[in-house]
């Protein structure tokens, strides 16, 4: 019962610790790739360094979704 418990944390706990970190890459990426290197521009830009806070919101959700099926798939798998 314990081992089954565990595993299921970790299908949630895993993906959204890993979700913090992509985003947290994201909010050091962008502003210098938008801002600074110009490979992209905002039109509407946003509040942080001309990065809107959709865009990370975006990323936080995509990327926890995909995680989530990932991890879902491999516990059901076991």
């Amino acid at each position: 019962m314990r081992k089954i418990y565990a595993q299921w944390i970790n299908v949630f706990l895993v993906p959204l610790i890993a979700t913090f970190i992509m985003v947290m890459w994201d909010v050091v990426m962008d502003p210098i790739t938008a801002t600074v290197n110009k490979v992209w521009i905002w039109e509407d830009g946003g509040s942080y360094f001309g990065v809107p806070i959709s865009n990370y919101l975006g990323w936080f959700l995509v990327v926890y979704i995909f995680l989530q099926i990932i991890f879902m798939i491999k516990v059901i798998s076991s």
